[in-house]
Formats: C-alpha cells, sequence, structure tokens
C-alpha cells in the first residue's frame, strides 16, 4: 500500500511539473493553434490555481483534448479531486460506448476519487463520473429530465458535442494546453 501511495505522489509531481512547464509557455506557442487567445480577454476562472508569488492574479484553467475519429474537441476540467484524478491517467485510449441515447460513456483503467458532490443533474456537454463503472461519460443529449445514477461532474465540452451521437470507436483523451485567466484578487 505504500509503495502505491509512493507512486501515486511521484506520479502527481511529474504532472505538475508538466503543468508548470504548459503554464510557463507563452500563449501564441501553445496549440493547437486555432483557438483564441485567452489572455488578452481576462475572465473568471473556476480551474485549478496554480499561483506564483510574483503574479498571484492568475489561475491555469484545465484542458482535456478528445479526438474521436477525425474530430478533435476541447473541454474545461473542473476545480475538484475527481477531475484531477482523471487528468492523471491522461493520455488514454478508450472505447466509447453508448447509454440510453444520453451520454457516450468510457470504462477507466481504474477508478478515482468520488469525493466530489453527486448529483443527477446534467447538460448537453457535461463530462462526468460514474463511480460504480468506473466510467468517464460525455453527455450529447438532454432528454431525460436527469441521469438515471448519481454522477459527479468532471468537466465541460467546449463545442463539437453532437459528433458524439452518432460516433462509435475509440476515444483518445489527452492533456490540452492550458489557458492562463486573469480572476479577481481574494477579499481579506
Amino acid at each position: 500500500m505504500r509503495k502505491a501511495t509512493a507512486f501515486i505522489l511521484v506520479l502527481g509531481l511529474i504532472a505538475l511539473q508538466a503543468v508548470w512547464g504548459l503554464a510557463n509557455t507563452p500563449p501564441n506557442s501553445m496549440q493547437p493553434t486555432s483557438l483564441p487567445d485567452m489572455s488578452a480577454t481576462p475572465q473568471k476562472a473556476s480551474g485549478i490555481s496554480i499561483t506564483t508569488e510574483s503574479d498571484a492574479s492568475y489561475t491555469v484553467q484545465r484542458r482535456i483534448k478528445i479526438t474521436a475519429g477525425n474530430t478533435s474537441m476541447y473541454a474545461t476540467m473542473k476545480d475538484n479531486r475527481t477531475a484531477q484524478d482523471f487528468i492523471e491517467l491522461l493520455p488514454l485510449k478508450l472505447k466509447a460506448f453508448d447509454r440510453i441515447g444520453l451520454v457516450k460513456s468510457t470504462v477507466l483503467p481504474h477508478s478515482i476519487s468520488d469525493d466530489g458532490e453527486r448529483t443527477r443533474k446534467y447538460a448537453i456537454g457535461s463530462i462526468f463520473y460514474w463511480p460504480e463503472g468506473p466510467e468517464v461519460a460525455f453527455c450529447y443529449s438532454d432528454h431525460l429530465p436527469k441521469t438515471v445514477v448519481d454522477i459527479i461532474h468532471i468537466g465541460m465540452l467546449e463545442s463539437d458535442v453532437e459528433h458524439f451521437r452518432n460516433y462509435t470507436g475509440e476515444l483518445v483523451v489527452e492533456l490540452a494546453n492550458e489557458v492562463p485567466v486573469q480572476v479577481e484578487p481574494e477579499k481579506r
């Protein structure tokens, strides 16, 4: 058990090092180049805070890239432990299958944190984790008033949600560029 914990800590440190490498990359050099330069228009962020003493007014939004066939989609991840655990598994190649005409679901290689708030509310574009699977699902429809199982929200697709409706095959999920955005200073 201690070896597994140590291994997970090492992976976390490697991921954090990678985050710092990406966070210190100028926005113009981030891939893909077709994305707008978000640093020019400061926004409130819901991402994971990574700040330095020299610039404590910025945070980094964690983003992933989902490739389904020839289509690449991007998602902004939530700031919770379950989303962070999912990000630490990346990159992943997962078989997508349909669940009740609502989501494309994928089975993870192992369980991740289920400490997040459980709900049955969802929206088109939601990415959520179902601990009992363990599955991560990408929601492309809203024909039900709520999900049939409790879920934990971990992210939101930014576009191309409809692509999931008829897609069958593998999904490649990987960490995408991170966008530094200005946040309001904390009130004391």
